[in-house]
């Protein structure tokens, strides 16, 4: 009865987050490039990457020629690697044996998991695959509104296809928007809208510059309507570090 009812909205959802992660490993894995970082130095790692390393279950797209040492073809791992779908799900997921965790331990392994999907949505068909999956599992529940959260950035996280082709700013938009668009025409009363993200770990010359970009795109572009700096703010990165900058900006 209750997953029947109409409910409204959902808001300011992270992208990746916004639905069931098992979309990655029942069909992503099954996309042409597709790729997992798994090697044997890498399954005795817990810890963030450094500059050159990889985690365990890292996603990511490449041709054959461009695969980097230890990132090996998802259909190799399939058939190679017992329960490999059930093994990488429980590397891109919390779960009860993480409340012992503590707050500095859980905000760490939260955001190993979003490195190791961070290439996965990179790539323009996973990405949208999973808008579909995002907006399917939100019309089940009888949502009627989603705004998510997407990477925006001035200089990085463009959408990229396996030939090379890059989409960012309007057209990293518009590639979202046409999923919104073609699931609209069956579902009229459905209504979408995008928040662009940075991240409060950039520099902030950085900061500034994607948020004046994605200024630059919501003037095209109706479907953005906000704009955020996630990440963990008990680090010291809060909000206020940033406050005179922000005040600058005329468009605030």
């Amino acid at each position: 009865v209750l997953k029947r009812l109409p409910k409204g909205g959902v808001l300011h959802l992270h992208e990746e987050a916004a639905a069931s992660l098992n979309w990655i490993v029942t069909e992503g894995l099954d996309l042409p490039g597709c790729c997992v970082y798994w090697s044997r130095r890498a399954e005795h790692s817990s810890e963030k990457p450094s500059d050159g390393d990889s985690l365990l279950g890292a996603l990511a797209f490449f041709n054959d020629s461009a695969r980097p040492e230890g990132c090996r073809p998802a259909q190799e791992l399939l058939r190679e690697v017992p329960d490999f779908r059930t093994r990488l799900l429980s590397l891109l997921t919390l779960t009860s044996q993480d409340e012992v965790l503590t707050s500095a331990e859980i905000w760490q392994k939260f955001d190993n998991v979003f490195h190791r999907f961070g290439g996965f949505f990179q790539h323009r068909p996973a990405a949208e695959g999973f808008l579909r999956h995002i907006l399917a599992e939100f019309l089940a529940d009888e949502v009627s509104h989603v705004e998510l959260r997407i990477g925006l950035f001035h200089n990085v996280g463009a959408l990229s296809d396996l030939d090379g082709q890059e989409y960012n700013g309007i057209d990293k938009i518009d590639v979202y928007q046409r999923v919104i668009e073609d699931v609209q025409r069956s579902e009229p009363n459905l209504t979408v809208k995008l928040i662009a993200t940075s991240s409060r770990f950039r520099a902030p010359e950085d900061i500034m510059k994607d948020l004046e970009f994605a200024f630059q795109v919501k003037a095209q572009r109706e479907i953005l309507i906000g704009w955020d700096a996630a990440g963990e703010e008990d680090v010291g990165k809060p909000t206020v570090a940033y406050a005179q900058e922000l005040l600058q900006l005329p468009q605030l």
